[in-house]
């Protein structure tokens, strides 16, 4: 089990008009660097390349699952 610190962003969503100009990554760079010295991990649709290509640019490591990808990065 997990026990929460405190409320903890469960999700980060970029309205489409906002999308590709560069704010998925910079809010992702932002959530590793409050996040410290931990393991992070995100269940991402196996058919979203977007996606993936944003979370293996900031250092993800994708771990196949069924029908889904998860990717973790250790900082």
């Amino acid at each position: 089990t997990y026990a929460y610190k405190q409320n903890e962003p469960y999700s980060l969503i970029v309205l489409p008009e906002y999308q590709n100009q560069g704010y998925e990554e910079a809010l992702l760079s932002k959530a590793i660097g409050l996040n410290g010295s931990n393991t992070m991990m995100t269940l991402v649709d196996a058919n979203a390349k977007e996606e993936i290509r944003i979370y293996q640019e900031s250092g993800f490591e994708i771990v196949e699952g069924q029908n889904s990808i998860f990717a973790t990065i250790t900082i």
